[in-house]
């Protein structure tokens, strides 16, 4: 199984990969997530918020990540479950750039849903392409370079 997985994709790979989510890339983990929310950094895109940090995992894909809703904002599971499920496909969409971002990174992810009523699918799966590019401008200025680009100095 670790073979199924490089650490990087390339454009081309990505175009015959399925867009799955498999069990591999799920943060499960109670020790990550702890660590997670204890020392790992954050950002707001209406209407998610973004808990993220360099974590070894060990798994064999570079990305692992949780998806949560509130219940105090949202009383019927079937409404948090149904959010979780949009938040989920938006995520196994897009993962690819993602993945292309994180290049030799390890990181866990956690996506928190933070509005207080139901959006749809366009405008969670925009705020996650949102959260991602500003994810990929915080790198950048970090000094770690983002593999396959070159960082001018401006």
């Amino acid at each position: 199984m670790a073979g199924r997985f490089p650490a990087f994709f390339s454009l081309y790979q990505m175009e015959n990969t399925r867009l799955t989510f498999h069990k591999e890339e799920r943060l499960k983990s109670i020790k990550a997530i702890a660590s997670l929310f204890q020392d790992g950094n954050t950002l707001l895109v209406y209407p998610l918020k973004f808990v993220w940090k360099e974590y070894d995992h060990g798994a064999p894909v570079p990305v692992q990540a949780a998806f949560s809703v509130s219940g105090r904002n949202f009383k019927k599971a079937s409404d948090r479950n149904l959010l979780k499920r949009r938040m989920r496909e938006a995520y196994r969409l897009n993962k690819h750039q993602f993945y292309a971002m994180a290049g030799e990174r390890k990181i866990i992810i956690m996506h928190l849903f933070i509005a207080k009523e139901e959006v749809p699918f366009a405008r969670i799966n925009q705020a996650m392409l949102t959260g991602w590019g500003k994810l990929r401008k915080k790198w950048a200025v970090s000094g770690s370079q983002i593999p396959g680009e070159q960082l001018s100095n401006r």
